[in-house]
């Protein structure tokens, strides 16, 4: 019977769902997390509890959440479900709907004053799960809200880092716009800047170099971003770098500058005439 109740719930059969109600068959709470926008309203009419959990601690406000459904969203945050309550990963309505672009889902948790702190568990908050998926509009929906822009995951990135690192420039600009910390190293000392140039995100470079970034703090390996811009034969990069003061003798862990190891013969004239202009 209740695997019947779970498929009329699952598959809006209103009427059967009465039925088994009428008869009291079934526990309305079991099968919040199957329903649709009709027969959710027919389970609330017969004060079902919202905040049930399923066999992965996933709540009925969670599913609709990750499933962009927003009708049924507003009735649950009607009738009171938690917007914390959080599944197995530590994940709550608000972190799967901000990593999958649920615009409006986002709004409506917001509204009911959700946590916009929370973090699943690898430590990722909402804000870094949108920049790192470039979701633009929520990124500036959770800045708007006050949420915290320099917290940071279990390898040390924060949501400026991981956006440098996708190559959403507009995500960095709205960022560094919220006075975040430019300067954050992730567990192998790399800083946004670093990944920008490495990645060939010109753009991206030139509004952290603007707002202060450090051109010649090192990997791991010692490398600078004149390194891997060298590297990836990335001449705006190569060039705005230089412009900004770059060190050209940098060496790495194997005693190479960004001249050794500059691929093409433009990028080498470039650092060889900006070393000229140093000894003059």
């Amino acid at each position: 019977m209740k695997l019947l109740f779970s498929f009329a719930v699952s598959n809006n059969h209103i009427d059967v769902v009465k039925l088994l109600l009428k008869e009291n068959s079934c526990d309305s709470n079991t099968s919040l997390n199957d329903s649709k926008n009709i027969s959710i309203n027919v389970l609330l009419e017969q004060n079902c509890g919202t905040n049930v959990f399923n066999k992965d601690h996933e709540t009925p406000l969670f599913k609709a959440s990750l499933n962009i459904n927003s009708e049924i969203v507003k009735l649950l945050l009607k009738r009171n479900s938690d917007p914390n309550l959080c599944n197995k990963k530590n994940e709550s309505p608000l972190s799967v709907a901000s990593l999958y672009g649920h615009y409006e889902v986002v709004k409506l948790l917001i509204e009911h004053k959700c946590n916009l702190n929370c973090w699943n568990e690898e430590r990722e908050t909402p804000l870094f799960l949108a920049s790192w998926k470039g979701h633009t509009k929520i990124v500036k929906l959770l800045l708007h809200n006050d949420c915290d822009v320099n917290m940071y995951n279990k390898n040390m990135e924060t949501p400026l880092f991981i956006s440098s690192t996708s190559g959403w420039t507009k995500i960095v600009q709205l960022l560094l716009e919220h006075k975040c910390e430019i300067e954050v190293c992730d567990l192998t000392k790399q800083t946004p800047l670093f990944n920008a140039s490495m990645f060939g995100y010109d753009r991206i470079v030139e509004l952290l170099l603007r707002r202060g970034g450090d051109p010649n703090i090192c990997d791991q390996f010692r490398q600078s971003p004149l390194h891997v811009a060298a590297y990836g034969g990335y001449e705006s990069i190569v060039i705005r770098l230089l412009e900004y003061n770059c060190n050209t003798n940098i060496r790495d862990i194997y005693n190479h500058t960004a001249l050794d190891i500059a691929e093409n013969y433009w990028l080498e004239r470039l650092i060889r005439q900006a070393n000229t202009c140093l000894i003059l």
